[in-house]
């Protein structure tokens, strides 16, 4: 397995931080499995393209080091819009954003 250091701002950090913890996943799971659902996204897009090559041709195209907000929204859509099911159909407690907070504290 390889190890990967990227910056992002601490505001993104912050969230997937927490969005992370309130599934009971690290943020190296998050990444992963954005990283995943976004090759695979990719693929079927051109299926003639391997994600070994989207991701080469990706590294290559992004020069910057940050992740920007529409980018990071991006990722976070797909899980936000899971969470929100599963909380309409009674699988996981809706917090208001009071206990939230709260339970992210009670973490540390």
């Amino acid at each position: 397995m390889t190890k990967l250091t990227i910056e992002i701002p601490d505001s993104l950090h912050r969230t997937v931080k927490s969005f992370a913890s309130a599934h009971g996943e690290s943020i190296k799971d998050f990444f992963v499995d954005a990283a995943t659902e976004r090759l695979k996204k990719r693929s079927k897009e051109s299926p003639k393209t391997s994600a070994k090559k989207i991701a080469e041709k990706k590294i290559v195209k992004k020069s910057t080091k940050y992740i920007t907000e529409k980018e990071a929204d991006k990722m976070l859509k797909p899980y936000l819009l899971r969470m929100i099911k599963r909380i309409e159909s009674g699988q996981e407690k809706g917090y208001s954003k009071e206990e939230f907070f709260k339970k992210l504290r009670e973490e540390k």
